[in-house]
């Protein structure tokens, strides 16, 4: 027997047969599942369901505040995304990011359904400079990592005969599910961005078989990864430059596509490359800051911890 065939089969009886109480409990209670910061590892940042079958919850429709993954293992269900109905048959994707309203209709004895719930920020961790400003799928990527601005929308993949992806989410769901195994976390760091390159390709090369609920704004994507990697001395002049646009221009389609200022979009990605600093290296925390484009160190504490919830010193 091939491995892969090892791996279905070993996924196939975990997810099968195990208790689905947590997920009932939680729409039962009027939320949708979400993280706990208690978690270790991987379960910090993400959670695999399977969506329960044969329950009168299944129609209740709920709102996210997290990137999920609905993942079609077996059998078929009608997935309802922004009231938008999708028929979704083994193997199919749907990806939806924060602000969608969702909800299931019934699902039988062999219809299973995999959630993957990420938190939003959390995709950070296993992005690729490859995966963002290339198109509408690294677009819808950037819009669901980036935007707090709730405009719904949804990524919808006929899978088909595409046995690499459907390889890899299975490996993801055995990996999460014997996560006491060692180097688990980063195991499935490397999947998801594995997984989303694939999901790239497949989606570039076929876009036939790729649904959005709305287009991704590619430009928008191209502004918010070029600000991302030039944080540190990025202007909106240099942005104004480079793409063509005005600079009241620029701020108005960064304002409407994230609900962030330039300044504050900029400071987040600072935010961002100051912590890994800081985890990673034994710098000074005004080294780190002004590394990261930061003169005003008042200012750098205080925008640290309204972001982190803590102090750049309590990272070491």
């Amino acid at each position: 027997m091939l491995q892969s065939e090892v791996t279905a089969r070993r996924f196939y009886y975990v997810i099968a047969f195990d208790e689905e109480g947590s997920t009932a409990d939680a729409y039962q209670n009027g939320d949708p599942p979400s993280l706990r910061s208690e978690k270790e590892g991987v379960r910090k940042w993400m959670n695999i369901q399977k969506h329960t079958r044969f329950s009168s919850f299944h129609g209740r429709k709920h709102y996210h505040t997290f990137i999920e993954l609905n993942y079609m293992y077996s059998g078929n269900c009608l997935n309802i995304v922004d009231d938008r109905p999708i028929r979704m048959n083994t193997g199919d994707l749907v990806i939806i990011k924060p602000g969608c309203s969702h909800s299931i209709a019934w699902a039988g004895e062999d219809d299973i359904l995999v959630n993957i719930i990420l938190l939003p920020h959390a995709t950070i961790e296993f992005q690729s400079s490859i995966l963002v400003g290339h198109g509408k799928f690294s677009a819808f990527l950037v819009d669901a990592v980036y935007s707090d601005n709730n405009v719904p929308n949804f990524f919808y993949l006929r899978l088909g005969g595409c046995s690499q992806i459907v390889g890899e989410l299975n490996n993801i769901l055995c990996e999460y599910y014997a996560s006491e195994q060692i180097a688990s976390e980063i195991i499935i760091k490397s999947c998801l961005q594995c997984l989303l390159g694939l999901i790239l390709r497949e989606s570039t090369n076929n876009p036939e078989m790729a649904v959005y609920s709305r287009p991704p704004d590619i430009r928008l994507a191209e502004i918010i990864t070029y600000i991302k990697e030039n944080c540190v001395r990025c202007s909106r002049e240099q942005l104004s430059e480079r793409f063509g646009y005005s600079k009241n221009c620029i701020s108005s389609m960064i304002s409407k596509g994230t609900g962030k200022t330039f300044v504050q979009l900029r400071n987040e990605f600072r935010l961002e490359r100051a912590k890994l600093l800081l985890s990673s290296t034994t710098l000074p925390v005004r080294t780190v800051a002004e590394e990261c484009g930061f003169l005003n160190i008042s200012q750098f504490y205080d925008l640290y911890k309204k972001c982190y919830g803590h102090l750049p010193r309590d990272n070491y």
